[in-house]
């Protein structure tokens, strides 16, 4: 599982963050609002939780599941000017019912 931290930008910047998803061949995740601090201000976030694209349907550049994901968030970094964006990778268990 993954989750993505970014600045919340605005309408346009959520819109740019759920189209790259599918950019990404990314069919699902959860997208969280959030508040953050950034250099000591706050500011309104969003959390992108996803487990990535199934590996049988990875974007042609990428080689797995977290190299897929990394790319998504490096483009939602530049689609957001954004000097940095969070990753986090956990070892959570994910089964779909």
């Amino acid at each position: 599982m993954f989750r993505i931290y970014t600045e919340d930008t605005g309408p346009a910047g959520r819109a740019a963050v759920l189209e790259l998803l599918a950019a990404h061949n990314i069919p699902g995740a959860t997208v969280y609002n959030a508040t953050g601090v950034w250099n000591g201000a706050r500011e309104n976030s969003l959390v992108i939780e996803t487990d990535g694209p199934p590996s049988d349907n990875l974007p042609a550049t990428c080689r797995n599941v977290r190299a897929a994901v990394y790319d998504y968030a490096n483009a939602v970094k530049r689609a957001l000017a954004q000097a940095a964006v969070l990753v986090i990778e956990t070892a959570d268990t994910v089964t779909v019912l």
